[in-house]
């Protein structure tokens, strides 16, 4: 039996979005079970002392 993929996505992210679409569908057809773990990249910015997102030029 092989081990979960731990699929960590952002609820706002567009990256996040894009391989969520993906990854049930890759990880059946691979035999492999998905656990599905959402965070938040905001707290992660304040602690870094960012305002706002990196990737807003």
């Amino acid at each position: 039996m092989s081990q979960p993929l731990h699929f960590w996505f952002e609820f706002a992210s567009t990256y996040s979005y894009l391989a969520a679409m993906r990854v049930d569908r890759e990880a059946e057809a691979r035999g492999i079970d998905v656990v599905w773990r959402p965070f938040l990249l905001g707290p992660i910015f304040h602690a870094q002392g960012w305002d706002t997102s990196p990737f807003v030029i």
